[in-house]
């Protein structure tokens, strides 16, 4: 169960927030065990099997497309996508998810690479026909970083290649924003405090979860962007806009959509 309660975080806290999050601490903040725990509330099978018609039926896929997956997380795109595709390689660093999608993909029968790495060393030279940062999964870093992790992804893909991108939509988030996030299962907590900072375009939020009797609290923010701006930050890496939905669903919900996806297509 999700709830939206009012709820304040302090100028204290935030500054603790935002001196604690100048490296995004990724391990720490998703935690595999609590991760999974909370967040298959939301991604289940069914989801996750839509979004990846989706993406086979907008991108599109091709039965002879070597696809990227950048962070891949537990593999529930991974795996689904391994059926339309030649190959897939997955990329995470969080080695516990990892094994949860090479276990998984032996449940579905199907075949993917995984490779425990971080998304800011990445070292492929066009391999790819198709790149995904889905999720949320782009903005973890100061946006010297963010820059490179495109640019590393736009030199993963082939000429011609595609590259889909989901996350905020940072306009219609700021419109909606709720102070406070309260996920409960089973008599446990996660509950997300959240600010935004309009000076630097973050999002800062302090986490706690309780669960099993234990309290654990982390700090984190995310850099958000709007269309225009994740469009322009393409354009610098080569990589051409060609389709924008507002996420996983039709073009009826702009304005509507917390969720953005763009397709782009890489010409240099």
């Amino acid at each position: 169960m999700i709830r939206f309660v009012s709820c304040s975080i302090s100028e204290g806290e935030l500054k603790m927030s935002e001196n604690s999050t100048e490296v995004f601490n990724i391990e720490d903040t998703f935690q595999v065990d609590d991760y999974m725990y909370f967040y298959s509330q939301m991604l289940t099978d069914e989801i996750s099997g839509r979004d990846v018609d989706f993406l086979v039926e907008q991108i599109p896929v091709n039965p002879s497309d070597h696809i990227l997956d950048i962070p891949c997380g537990f593999g529930r795109h991974s795996n689904r996508l391994a059926r339309h595709a030649a190959s897939v390689t997955g990329v995470d660093i969080q080695e516990g998810f990892i094994d949860i999608a090479r276990k998984d993909a032996l449940r579905q029968k199907v075949k993917c690479r995984y490779i425990a790495g971080d998304m800011r060393e990445l070292d492929f030279k066009g391999e790819f026909d198709i790149a995904l940062s889905l999720f949320t999964s782009f903005g973890y870093f100061d946006d010297e970083t963010n820059q490179k992790v495109l640019q590393k992804i736009a030199k993963a893909l082939k000429k011609g290649g595609r590259f889909c991108i989901e996350t905020i939509n940072r306009d219609v988030l700021l419109q909606n924003l709720k102070n406070c996030i309260i996920q409960e299962r089973d008599g446990n907590y996660m509950i997300d405090s959240n600010r935004y900072d309009y000076l630097n375009g973050r999002i800062y939020t302090k986490r706690i979860i309780f669960r099993n009797s234990s309290l654990r609290t982390i700090n984190f923010s995310i850099r958000l962007y709007n269309p225009t701006e994740l469009q322009s930050l393409l354009k610098l890496e080569g990589l051409k806009t060609i389709k924008t939905f507002p996420g996983f669903c039709g073009q009826d919900m702009w304005g509507k959509s917390l969720r953005l996806l763009i397709i782009a297509e890489k010409f240099d």
